[in-house]
């Protein structure tokens, strides 16, 4: 068995109605995960499921209305770490404490619609604590073209460059998932530090928002080898249309250490985003077994640590701003 810490580079477990009277601590806790980054869909209130099973937006939003939710959200974040106990990741000093095995919880967002073409709001996002952003999820996105409606911008627009170089510039992981290739290659020119794909699997060619099953939210191999060349670490995603059972999914990585290489990949698991009948991962009991059954397949200790949390890791110790405290 793997006795290792792990990391989860997107989840949302406790944020639903399914998993908010589930303690997050005591299931990081006894499955020895100690990073997590905690992932907020403020688009979350414009979605549904249509009759054959696909994310689709219900309306726009009203003037106002991301940010106020994102408001009321984050007060419900802040009072849930408070009541648990748990420590928000806010330097690099924090992520060495974590490798020792004291939780950290990176607050991250899926998207960044609480914006609402306001970059000046980051600042804000950053001084409640949140360190990992995307740039688009199902909503219609102003920074990005995401790969499930028809793109307009032809990747990213140039608020979305400009998004880019402010997070760099105050110390905050950008996550490229639910963007198209082209504006993963264009963020990667622009981007002065490297960045992560939280959640889905690599294909060999590119899809787009025409693609069906797995290959609509998967990420090409070209482009995932070029994130990968400047540093990147990719979150592969046990979703039940990508992979079938945890033997299935741990078979998937070690096909796709072929592809980008140890150092690139991670756990994503998007636990509770889009509901019990999505992923066959549901507890973090999930994530230790897969662990448990990499280990099984004789894959090395060194191997285990780096996709288990090191590869992750690796991106806030050199993005966040390196201050001495994890005060804030």
């Amino acid at each position: 068995m793997a006795k290792g810490w792990l990391a989860d580079v997107h989840s949302h477990f406790g944020l639903s109605m399914r998993t908010q009277s589930l303690s997050l601590r005591d299931q990081l806790i006894k499955n020895r995960v100690s990073l997590i980054s905690w992932s907020l869909g403020t688009d979350g209130f414009l979605l549904q499921r249509n009759a054959s099973g696909a994310v689709i937006t219900t309306r726009s939003a009203e003037p106002g209305e991301y940010f106020e939710r994102f408001q009321r959200l984050t007060r419900m974040v802040h009072g849930r770490l408070k009541q648990e106990g748990l420590q928000v990741l806010l330097a690099p000093v924090g992520i060495d404490r974590a490798l020792t095995g004291e939780i950290r919880v990176v607050l991250s967002t899926e998207g960044a619609y609480f914006l609402e073409g306001d970059p000046g709001r980051l600042k804000w996002a950053y001084q409640f604590g949140y360190r990992q952003n995307g740039l688009g999820h199902f909503a219609n996105s102003e920074l990005t073209d995401i790969r499930t409606d028809v793109p307009k911008w032809g990747g990213l627009s140039a608020l979305g460059r400009e998004v880019i170089g402010q997070r760099n510039e105050l110390g905050m992981l950008i996550d490229l998932a639910h963007s198209t290739d082209q504006a993963v290659e264009q963020a990667l020119d622009v981007s002065r530090a490297p960045m992560l794909w939280s959640h889905s699997t690599i294909i060999p060619r590119r899809s787009d928002y025409r693609s069906s099953g797995r290959e609509i939210m998967a990420v090409s191999r070209a482009t995932a080898q070029k994130l990968a060349a400047k540093g990147g670490v990719i979150g592969i995603w046990p979703s039940l249309v990508n992979y079938k059972s945890i033997a299935d999914y741990g078979d998937g990585i070690l096909s796709l250490i072929e592809d980008v290489g140890e150092d690139h990949l991670a756990f994503g698991t998007d636990m509770d985003g889009l509901g019990p009948f999505a992923l066959f991962t549901n507890h973090y009991d999930d994530l230790r077994r897969m662990t448990d059954y990499l280990a099984s397949r004789s894959v090395s200790d060194k191997t285990l640590e780096k996709i288990g949390i090191g590869n992750y890791a690796r991106l806030p110790r050199a993005v966040l701003q390196p201050v001495k405290s994890e005060k804030s």
